[in-house]
C-alpha cells in the first residue's frame, strides 16, 4: 500500500496509507489546491467526496477546517480513511477536538438520507475511468452560498458546467485539472 503525507498544518508530515483502488491527489497538486483556497479552508466545513485515503479532508482538518466529512463507497477506502483518522489524532496530541464523520456508502445513491448539512468546500476527486459528474452534481445541494466545489479530473475530459457555479479556476497538474468553482 502506498503513501502519502500531510504538507501542512498541526499534522503536517503525517503519513497516510492510500488503497490500492484510490488515485491519490498527488502533494503538489494538495499545495497548489489549498494555496488557491487561502483562509477560505480556516472554520471551514469540509466534505471530502470519493474520499479514498481522506487526505484532502485530513489536510483541511490539519489547516483549521472545523470539521471534515469523508464519503466513499468503496468498503476498502471506508477502512483505510478510518485507520488513517486513527493514526493521525493519535500521533499528534492538539488542544482541539477534530469532527469528523465518515459517511455510509449508501448516502452515495440518493445523497439525501445522512447528508443534510451544507458545507463551505466540498472536495470531489471521482476515480479518473468513471468522473460520475451526476453525482457530482446532486453534491452541489450541500454546498453553502458562495461554497466552493473543488472538482479533480483527468485534463483530458473537458470542462463541466454547471448552472449554479462559476468557474474560479482551472489549473492542469501531470494526469489532473483540478477547476475550484464558487456557488452564485
Amino acid at each position: 500500500m502506498s503513501t502519502v503525507r500531510i504538507t501542512s498544518g498541526i499534522y503536517k508530515n503525517a503519513k497516510l496509507q492510500v488503497p490500492p483502488s484510490a488515485h491519490p491527489t498527488g502533494e503538489r497538486e494538495r499545495i497548489a489546491i489549498f494555496n488557491s483556497l487561502g483562509d477560505a479552508i480556516k472554520n471551514a466545513r469540509v466534505l471530502d467526496a470519493f474520499a479514498g485515503s481522506g487526505s484532502l479532508g485530513l489536510e483541511s482538518l490539519s489547516r483549521g477546517a472545523t470539521s471534515a466529512d469523508f464519503l466513499d463507497n468503496n468498503r476498502e477506502a471506508k477502512r483505510v480513511i478510518k485507520e488513517n483518522l486513527k493514526q493521525v489524532f493519535s500521533e499528534h496530541v492538539t488542544s482541539q477536538r477534530q469532527n469528523y464523520n465518515i459517511l455510509p456508502h449508501t448516502v452515495i445513491p440518493g445523497l439525501t438520507r445522512n447528508l443534510v448539512k451544507k458545507y463551505n468546500i466540498i472536495f470531489a476527486d471521482p476515480p479518473y475511468d468513471n468522473p460520475q459528474l451526476q453525482v457530482v452534481e446532486k453534491l452541489l445541494n450541500f454546498l453553502c452560498p458562495s461554497g466552493l466545489l473543488v472538482l479533480s479530473l483527468p485534463k483530458s475530459l473537458s470542462i463541466p458546467t454547471f448552472p449554479t457555479l462559476t468557474l474560479l479556476s482551472d489549473k492542469t497538474y501531470a494526469r489532473a485539472r483540478i477547476l475550484i468553482y464558487q456557488k452564485n
